[in-house]
């Protein structure tokens, strides 16, 4: 099969430190990305990962991970699976929507979802995820076609290039790897020589996943790696300015700003209820202050009073009175 050069066909395109918002589990929702492009926004927002056979059956919520925000000429939507067929019914569906492209979870460690063939376990048959990648190849006529990936089972660097150079010769447009194994926890920083491996052995775009938190971050990352794109996960949950910060630094290193920490949680907060099910509510915006609550001296004590709270305005309370109580922490310097 002929490699296809894809910087010529792909319709999202890569310009040099090309920014991503990562697909989170209960946090890359509307609200987030919004909150997100309010900072300035990045080049590229992907949704939380999304059930293949719950969209491609209807259920019920699944409509609320897909709203084209903050642009859908920027947005990728993410779904997972275990079943060829049922992927490329959703892929199908998803492709009707909005959206600059669909990405498929090829990464995911989470044991449950291993167990049921999803994610990283895409990753031990290679044969399989090219001919996945082909049907929705042949499916996806006017959206890229990505797919988000680990190292494998182990530091293999052999396995993850012939894996990759499959996919990319089926019809990938764009990959981003987290350069961990699948049983390496998050605690354990990644090995971003495999992206710089990627990188060169690939003709598709590379985007690197995984630690960076800055500026400073950002930099050793692109240094070791080369990378097309670099997709920030935590880190923007902590900071949702990271992204403005780490491009208004590329122009000029000696760029500082200070960032309203209540603004930006106000911000969220208003925000939610416009993007996310009633029933999704409390349990997405506790999930966001559990990594924004890290800006806080005493973070772990209001996270911990924000997981017992039963509504929005009494986490607004909370977290609006702590700031009251602590003006010297108001403002968060860039």
């Amino acid at each position: 099969m002929h490699l296809r050069l894809v910087y010529s066909f792909i319709m999202v395109r890569f310009p040099e430190n090309t920014l991503i918002c990562a697909p989170m589990a209960e946090i890359s929702h509307g609200a987030f990305r919004f909150l997100i492009n309010t900072y300035g926004g990045c080049d590229l927002y992907f949704t939380e990962m999304i059930s293949a056979g719950g969209y491609a059956a209807g259920s019920q919520f699944e409509d609320s991970y897909v709203q084209p925000v903050p642009s859908p000429e920027k947005l990728i939507i993410q779904t997972a699976g275990g079943e060829s067929e049922i992927i490329r019914k959703a892929a199908e569906k998803l492709s009707r929507l909005p959206c600059a492209g669909i990405d498929i979870n090829m990464g995911c460690s989470v044991a449950e979802f291993y167990r049921r063939g999803w994610g990283a376990a895409w990753m031990k048959d290679r044969e399989k995820a090219g001919k996945l990648i082909r049907d929705l190849r042949g499916v996806l006529k006017d959206k890229s076609l990505s797919a988000k990936v680990r190292i494998g089972e182990q530091e293999d660097p052999e396995y993850l290039v012939r894996f990759c150079r499959t996919l990319e010769e089926e019809g990938l447009d764009f990959i981003t790897l987290n350069p961990r194994t699948r049983k390496t926890r998050l605690s354990r920083p990644g090995d971003w020589s495999f992206v710089a491996l990627l990188k060169k052995e690939l003709h598709i775009p590379v985007a690197g996943n995984g630690d960076i938190t800055d500026y400073q971050s950002f930099c050793r990352r692109k240094e070791a790696s080369g990378a097309d794109g670099f997709m920030i996960g935590r880190g923007a949950v902590w900071s949702p300015w990271i992204f403005h910060s780490i491009k208004e630094k590329l122009r000029n290193p000696y760029f500082r700003e200070e960032i309203s920490l209540p603004e930006a949680a106000e911000t969220f907060l208003q925000a939610v209820p416009g993007f996310l099910p009633e029933d999704f509510l409390l349990s997405r915006t506790k999930k966001f202050f559990f990594y924004f609550s890290r800006n806080l001296k005493f973070g772990t004590q209001v996270y911990n009073s924000i997981l017992q709270a039963e509504s929005l305005e009494k986490i607004r309370s909370l977290i609006m009175g702590y700031f009251e109580r602590n003006p010297g922490e108001v403002l968060r310097k860039t």
